[in-house]
């Protein structure tokens, strides 16, 4: 019986320990354009709207949960959508 409640514990440690844990996703989008169409698309952050596949859609339903925030540096941009949130750090060529 107490080596059940101590593998019951460890398990809920765990479980508990894991939940802090933080993760990243990427993900890859193929775009059908050329170089310098696409550059521009995706140099301009508030042109994501037209083109990435979950904010285009939260979007064209309801423009009011589609939101931009930049920091003061303006290296950063947070674009939140209902359930996401996508952070955007900017990176020059050189």
């Amino acid at each position: 019986m107490r080596k059940k409640v101590v593998v019951g514990l460890l398990i809920i440690l765990v479980a508990v320990v894991a939940s802090f844990y933080p993760v990243s996703q990427n993900a890859t989008i193929n775009i059908d354009a050329t170089f310098d169409n696409t550059f521009l698309q995706i140099l301009h952050i508030d042109n994501w709207k037209n083109w990435y596949p979950e904010i285009k859609k939260v979007y064209k339903n309801n423009p009011a949960d589609y939101h931009i925030t930049v920091d003061s540096s303006k290296k950063n941009y947070t674009i939140t959508i209902p359930g996401k949130k996508i952070i955007v750090h900017i990176v020059t060529p050189m």
